[in-house]
């Protein structure tokens, strides 16, 4: 049975288009990283290893961005820089090397500043691109995301409001990165607590013994 669905979906894959062109398969980067981090290298920080091709790799992957070419998102942001080679490969190491930054310290915000000081001469001669660059993943929550420490805040001219339905992790996750991005941000919640699918129930009865229970959804799938 999966051989003949697997030789079903290669074959689809493998269907021309319209257009002529065929069609491309999906990137599994979840594989990619765990491949790279459970198999060759288990035991140290990547993102610190001498190797820099390694590491920067490593970062793109570990963003679901691809290595040595542009996403989709990208080519329409960055449509100067694909018209010459050197541009799209100065591109490519910077985001690359933003990108590596941030995960090796993900627990602060990584400002333009911090990001244009770890650049080193000539690459840091279009301070516009670096500042595009480090827009760009920001905008796009590459970089400066979740749970970290904010040492800028973001002072925009209008501050804009919008509201956010259910504090669950998805909400409460969303309602951070918006206000981060400086928005004045309503949280509602139906209940009378917070987190959704996630609820820890705690007991302590009167023999002393004290335990928990997760209450909520057992797996959440996502991308490992």
């Amino acid at each position: 049975m999966s051989s003949d669905s697997g030789s079903d979906s290669s074959a689809e894959d493998r269907r021309p288009l319209a257009s002529g062109r065929r069609r491309k398969s999906a990137i599994n980067y979840g594989k990619i990283v765990e491949d790279m981090s459970i198999t060759d290298f288990s035991g140290f920080d990547i993102f610190n290893a001498d190797d820099d091709d390694l590491s920067l790799r490593y970062a793109a992957a570990n963003s679901r961005l691809p290595f040595d070419r542009l996403s989709a998102e990208e080519l329409n942001y960055f449509a100067d820089i694909v018209q010459s080679k050197a541009s799209k490969n100065l591109y490519l190491y910077l985001r690359n090397r933003c990108l590596q930054i941030w995960h090796m310290g993900p627990q602060v915000q990584l400002t333009y500043e911090a990001y244009k000081n770890e650049i080193k001469s000539p690459l840091n001669s279009d301070l516009n691109l670096l500042q595009r660059v480090h827009a760009f993943l920001e905008r796009h929550c590459y970089i400066n995301y979740g749970l970290f420490h904010v040492t800028v805040r973001k002072s925009p001219t209008i501050r804009r409001k919008v509201i956010v339905v259910g504090a669950g992790y998805a909400g409460l996750m969303a309602a951070l990165q918006l206000r981060f991005f400086g928005f004045d941000v309503v949280l509602l919640e139906g209940r009378p607590r917070t987190g959704g699918r996630v609820m820890t129930y705690r007991f302590d009865n009167k023999q002393g013994v004290k335990g928990c229970g997760d209450l909520g959804g057992m797996i959440v799938m996502g991308i490992g």
